[in-house]
């Protein structure tokens, strides 16, 4: 994602963590990449960023990138 313009995103499959995706997120005027694991509840709209400590649930991944 390096090169990419800013706000370029990869969605993936969690490498680590069973259950959870991962979005990798250019950030172009700072020159690097950030990642975010998302945890999706199943059977339900919640997607939930920052674990435990400051959680924020978003009812979908559009949401998610856009918010």
């Amino acid at each position: 994602l390096n090169g990419r313009s800013n706000g370029f995103f990869l969605l993936r499959f969690s490498s680590t963590e069973p259950g959870f995706f991962t979005v990798s997120v250019s950030k172009m005027g700072k020159g690097k990449v950030t990642h975010f694991r998302i945890q999706h509840k199943p059977c339900t709209n919640q997607y939930v960023v920052g674990g435990l400590q400051n959680p924020v649930t978003y009812k979908s991944i559009s949401a998610l990138i856009e918010g």
